[in-house]
């Protein structure tokens, strides 16, 4: 866990090689937007999990599917910019009950997994998954949550769309989804014209998994945490928003599990039943903490925002008074969003 902020500063890096290097695409099908005043920061993450059962020599697996927008909206409710991403998960345990994984396991998302994802060679357009992604991420542009949410997609959840699809030829239902859900979840955090939009992910598969021992089921369980932000062009944050999920799956001692897919709620959409409150030392709940780490990390830069962390926990006297939660996802997320919001 402590390797989690590097990790993420470096993934964010390489991320942002390979997407400012991106030049593809048929750009004349896109709008174009101009932001102007103030500007509202939103985030959604939709998420899901089913199992596999351990059979026939092969380990069972808890599998799980995050797919994640940012974006930034204007006094109008216009999207004039955008971030999507998707991190699949797949947290193996075998037939006797045992995890099959350890801190060694690595996560990475769709974006940052970049070429090596292997969908340019089967696409009919040549284009991999990043570059479907940033080319929807921009034809969305311009639009509102509700006519993002109005896009046409056929049964398949592809586009009908014959602009669209120039560009973008996976299923994107699902994604138009979370865009939407991301512009309505918009709220004024401090963005302004001019900032540039980052989105950062970070998985951890360690804190809540268990192998089924003395007549309890195991846990296969990813839990993901997610920081949109803007950055300003001295480098300091200018809005934040953060959220969560956690994504249990329980499975038997003959590695045995339920395959029926669970729709996730987040910590931030649970609110007050996520019950934080009545065990917290400071009588606030997770979404609470959660914006006060955002409030916190305005105006500051990432380094600035990390030194005031030390073993995950706040020593900055302001933070702890918001904050008091462990902290490894939110500054391991931001530093990723930070580094992507300079691409």
């Amino acid at each position: 866990m402590k390797k989690l902020i590097a990790i993420a500063l470096a993934a964010g890096l390489a991320l942002i090689c390979f997407t400012s290097c991106y030049t593809g695409g048929p750009v004349n099908k896109l709008p174009s937007v101009t932001a102007e005043g103030d500007l509202n920061t939103g985030l959604a993450i939709a998420g899901t999990v089913s199992g596999t059962s351990a059979a026939d020599g092969e380990n069972g697996k808890a599998g799980g599917n995050f797919n994640v927008a940012a974006v930034l909206v204007d006094q109008d409710g216009v999207i004039v910019d955008c971030k999507l991403d998707v991190l699949q998960t797949e947290l193996p345990f075998t037939a006797d009950g045992q995890l099959a994984f350890d801190g060694t396991l690595e996560l990475p998302t769709k974006n940052e997994r970049g070429d090596d994802y292997g969908m340019k060679d089967i696409s009919g357009i040549g284009k991999e998954w990043f570059e479907q992604a940033d080319y929807l991420s921009k034809y969305v542009l311009g639009k509102t949550a509700d006519e993002v949410a109005a896009m046409p997609v056929g049964e398949d959840g592809k586009s009908t769309d014959a602009d669209l699809l120039a560009g973008c030829t996976v299923a994107v239902g699902d994604y138009l989804s979370v865009i939407a859900e991301a512009a309505r979840n918009a709220t004024s955090r401090g963005a302004a014209a001019g900032d540039t939009l980052g989105l950062g992910i970070v998985a951890d598969t360690q804190t809540n998994s268990k192998a089924a021992a003395d007549g309890a089921d195991g846990n296969a369980e990813v839990d993901v945490t997610v920081v949109a932000l803007t950055r300003g062009a001295d480098g300091t944050i200018t809005s934040a928003v953060t959220d969560a999920v956690q994504a249990p799956l329980a499975f038997t001692a003959a590695g045995e599990a339920s395959s029926d897919t669970v729709t996730l709620t987040t910590k931030y959409a649970l609110g007050n039943d996520y019950h934080m409150k009545d065990a917290s030392g400071i009588g606030l709940e997770w979404f609470e903490q959660a914006d006060a780490f955002c409030a916190f990390m305005r105006g500051k830069t990432i380094d600035q925002v990390s030194g005031a962390v030390t073993d995950g926990y706040a020593t900055d006297a302001d933070l702890k008074a918001g904050c008091t939660i462990n902290m490894y996802g939110f500054l391991g997320a931001a530093a990723k969003a930070d580094a992507n919001a300079q691409a």
